[in-house]
């Protein structure tokens, strides 16, 4: 015979070896690549200190008793849906009596509930009809949060918190 025979492939302990090292390889890589991203596009807390926030929610609990109590309300004037670009925001704040609250210091942030990137402060501003308004250029549709508060000349403050949808 003059053809050799052929030799066949045959699985040792190396090859196993060298596949599983790719394999976790691989999968390692995979990991750090989606932690990497998910880092990146929400690093974590929202507002700094957390945990001094977390010490003093008693306080935060009796303001918003005492918010409570006054009756005082923040309603939006054109409900919860607006249309996107050229946007007007007006809010009515009203207390007990629904009696308008007038001479109120209106302080506010709008920005998009998963990241605060892109946050916007606008200008409110008294108008006729006893309405706080804010209008903002250019904003794009989606949802919208408004976190505002309202200052009495007194010091009288009225905190909330409005979700909006922009189409």
């Amino acid at each position: 015979m003059t053809a050799q025979a052929k030799k066949q492939f045959e699985l040792t302990g190396w090859h196993v070896l060298i596949a599983v090292i790719i394999f976790f390889t691989i999968i390692a890589s995979v990991n750090a690549v989606m932690i990497t991203l998910a880092l990146k596009s929400f690093p974590g807390e929202e507002q700094k200190k957390s945990y001094m926030q977390g010490l003093q929610y008693n306080e935060v609990l009796a303001e918003r008793d005492l918010q409570e109590s006054l009756g005082w309300q923040a309603i939006l004037y054109d409900g919860d849906t607006l249309t996107a670009g050229n946007t007007s925001i007006r809010v009515r704040l009203v207390d007990a009596e629904n009696t308008p609250l007038q001479e109120m210091t209106l302080e506010a942030t709008l920005g998009r509930p998963a990241t605060d990137e892109r946050d916007i402060t606008p200008v409110f501003r008294l108008t006729q009809g006893n309405l706080y308004e804010a209008q903002i250029d250019g904003l794009e549709a989606g949802v919208w949060d408004l976190k505002a508060v309202a200052t009495a000349p007194d010091g009288t403050q009225l905190t909330f918190e409005k979700r909006l949808w922009l189409r």
